[in-house]
């Protein structure tokens, strides 16, 4: 079993940290409004990541692959969330304001706002679904036995949120976001621009 469940952890555990759209997006919501909105942020992907862990872990996931209609509109549906999060990160870097440490933190969405956008992230992510498709073909299948599947998505679900938790830590420490509220029209316009990159990949790939 552990045998089993090693190189699938460690798989998870380097993909996940690799940097991406959802660990850019959890750095910019902890510079701009501090640690725990930052952790909330994290939170919300780490539970749109576990959408992706169950499919891939039941087989459904290889279904919607074989099924031309339903793939072709999950593609649609997550590549219209990640343009939506684009328009949000451009609007915000064309907005220009000057960000203040007290302005961020009276700014800061509530806590299910938050964690809804994370959710939604994660989703639409491109990047979770070759984490958890790499995981599956590493060491998994969807044959392997219940017990082995559930411990082993429950380890990187662990490890997904200690990873989240780094990032919106690291980025919430005081350097870290002065840095961004000087930058953040930059920062803000690079997250867009990833995002919409991320979208039209998907848009025009084969398959997720």
């Amino acid at each position: 079993m552990i045998s089993q469940m090693l190189p699938t952890v460690v798989t998870y555990a380097v993909l996940t940290a690799s940097p991406g759209p959802g660990n850019m997006a959890i750095g910019a919501v902890a510079a701009r409004h501090g640690r725990r909105p930052g952790l909330t942020y994290a939170a919300g992907l780490l539970a749109g990541g576990f959408v992706w862990a169950v499919l891939a872990a039941t087989g459904i996931s290889t279904l919607l692959v074989a099924a031309t209609g339903l793939l072709t509109a999950l593609k649609i549906l997550c590549a219209a969330v990640l343009f939506w999060l684009a328009w949000k990160s451009m609007r915000t870097a064309f907005r220009g304001k000057h960000l203040t440490e007290a302005r961020d933190r009276d700014d800061a969405p509530n806590w299910l706002v938050l964690a809804r956008r994370g959710f939604l992230m994660q989703v639409s992510n491109p990047k979770a679904v070759i984490t958890w498709t790499a995981v599956m073909a590493v060491g998994l299948h969807a044959g392997s036995r219940p017990a082995v599947l559930f411990v082993t998505i429950g380890i990187c679900e662990i490890l997904g949120m200690t990873i989240f938790a780094a990032y919106a830590l690291m980025f919430s420490i005081g350097v870290v976001a002065r840095g961004y509220r000087r930058a953040y029209r930059w920062v803000e316009g690079a997250l867009g621009i990833v995002f919409t990159a991320a979208g039209i990949r998907l848009l025009m790939a084969s398959r997720l």
